[in-house]
């Protein structure tokens, strides 16, 4: 397993910093999209005052996904902070195929601040195929950063959805590890923002290549520089003591 992609989400091109505070195994410079906005300070999205991407009205970034996403396996967790909800499904990540084809979507549905929301991680959206694995109930509040972790292997015919809150607790989960599934295409660029009505916060966006990847981007979610990303067991201790006092701040 290992990591592809780590973006503190303050700047579109970070190929002079890469594998210093950002890191990308492929494209080091991303695409703005109807003009989303950025906060320049190494603070996660919650913090006061907030940071991070925000997004609405069809922003977002877009890489190429060449050597970042596989379509076999892998794992994307991110920090979100959903400050209104306008229609259904609301998109904030998304890998596509040449052929404009969703490989993979990380969504919420309308009522995710109630007990009738969902998180969803949908394989092969809008094609034969599709494939979806629902975390049901996820009762999330407006302007709250959660800590979402989406997860696939399709040889195992493993998926995975998880929301976590602040503190790393979990919230609301579903992984199937039995339904037999098969992606489609290869994923050529993904996207980081909204494709719904979605508005919001993004932050420290991890992408892996293997299911396993999502523990240690749990343990690695609040680091604010790349240069602190850790793979081993003590990475959550760690992180705690370096950077929540300067969440605080």
């Amino acid at each position: 397993m290992a990591l592809t992609f780590y973006w503190r989400c303050e700047a579109t091109d970070f190929s002079a910093a890469n594998g210093t505070t950002d890191y990308s195994a492929g494209s080091a410079v991303g695409t703005n999209v109807n003009s989303p906005s950025y906060s320049e300070t190494a603070r996660l999205v919650g913090s006061t005052p907030q940071t991070g991407l925000l997004i609405d009205a069809d922003e977002r970034v877009e890489f190429s996904a060449t050597s970042i996403v596989g379509a076999s396996a892998g794992c994307v967790a991110l920090w979100v902070t959903v400050t209104s909800i306008t229609s259904d499904p609301e998109i904030f990540f998304e890998a596509d195929d040449v052929s404009t084809a969703h490989c993979f979507s990380i969504v919420t549905t309308a009522g995710i601040e109630t007990s009738t929301g969902t998180a969803k991680l949908i394989i092969n959206r809008g094609q034969a195929g599709v494939n979806e694995v629902e975390a049901l109930s996820a009762n999330l509040a407006l302007n709250t950063p959660y800590f979402f972790i989406a997860a696939w292997d399709d040889t195992a015919n493993d998926r995975y959805i998880g929301v976590y809150n602040s503190s790393g607790a979990l919230i609301v989960a579903n992984e199937d590890p039995t339904t037999n599934w098969t992606g489609t295409g290869t994923p050529t660029v993904f996207k980081i923002g909204n494709s719904g009505g979605f508005r919001g916060y993004i932050d420290n966006v991890f992408i892996g290549n293997a299911y396993a990847d999502k523990d240690v981007f749990l343990s690695n979610r609040n680091i604010t520089s790349y240069a602190s990303y850790s793979t081993g067991s003590s990475a959550k201790a760690a992180i705690a003591g370096r950077h929540y006092s300067r969440m605080r701040a």
